[in-house]
């Protein structure tokens, strides 16, 4: 369980940091995370971008999610990988 969490945080790492600002909306589309309809799953994305926030390494800010100083460091040491 520990590993898919983490596997979903390091994927809206990357789509955070490959692109614009943007928003839940956004990144659920992005990453193909839909519930029933196929309408983006924002709140699977909220889950993510929460615990991101808690670690410090991403913020809301003017409705979008972005990348801390400390979160883009992650997503570089990630696309070393």
């Amino acid at each position: 369980m520990e590993r898919l969490r983490r596997a979903h945080e390091d994927r809206v790492l990357l789509t955070i940091a490959g692109g614009d600002r943007r928003s839940l909306t956004d990144l659920a589309t992005l990453l193909n995370w839909t519930v029933k309809g196929g309408k983006p799953n924002k709140a699977k994305v909220q889950r993510v971008v929460d615990r991101l926030k808690k670690g410090k390494l991403a913020k809301s800010e003017r409705g979008a999610v972005v990348l801390t100083p400390a979160g883009k460091k992650e997503a570089e040491r990630l696309k070393e990988l």
